[in-house]
């Protein structure tokens, strides 16, 4: 009787350039639906061969679960103008870094403090989370916020493109470390 399992394939590299996408068409209008995708930002799914790292030539990698952790388009510019202060592109941060950064919005906004990048580094530093991704941490005695989650497993295996009408206003190319 013949196998009716896939052989394991030998993959070698971080997982950027291994992993395959299990976003589909439906997650798409879901996405769209949900998170009200403006109309002129097209959703690329992505093909078997295509990876976060090499997105389809003028779209930008990004996860669904960013969009769960607050990531919108048209995106607060604080939250771009945190991106672009520290280099680091808006499609690698972890879903934890949406929530944070909404959350300090809000809470800058409630105690009048202005939303400027050189404050928010005051209160938080990048940091790798891991090969291809990056974090904000707290530094020691700020932490604003409790109970985010700890880890969203699979979160990197739903990852999708956009290709936005213009230019973007922050970085894309991939980046595997925190500039200095």
């Amino acid at each position: 009787m013949a196998s009716t399992s896939v052989p394991a394939v030998d993959v070698h590299g971080p997982w950027y350039m291994t992993m395959e996408s299990k976003f589909d068409e439906e997650g798409a209008r879901r996405l769209v639906r949900t998170y009200g995708i403006p109309d002129d930002h097209e959703i690329v799914v992505a093909d078997p061969t295509d990876r976060p790292h090499n997105p389809p030539i003028g779209t930008i990698c990004f996860f669904l679960d960013q969009f769960q952790g607050g990531l919108r388009f048209p995106t607060h510019p604080f939250i771009l103008e945190v991106c672009n202060y520290f280099r680091i592109p808006l499609g690698q941060l972890v879903p934890n870094s949406f929530r944070l950064l909404s959350g300090v919005v809000v809470l800058f906004k409630l105690h009048s403090i202005p939303l400027d990048p050189k404050i928010f580094h005051f209160f938080f530093y990048p940091k790798q989370s891991e090969l291809g991704t990056f974090i904000f941490q707290s530094r020691i005695g700020f932490k604003f916020f409790d109970n985010m989650p700890t880890s969203n497993k699979h979160w990197k295996e739903f990852f999708f493109y956009i290709r936005l009408p213009e230019r973007p206003a922050f970085r894309t190319k991939w980046q595997t470390a925190v500039p200095t």
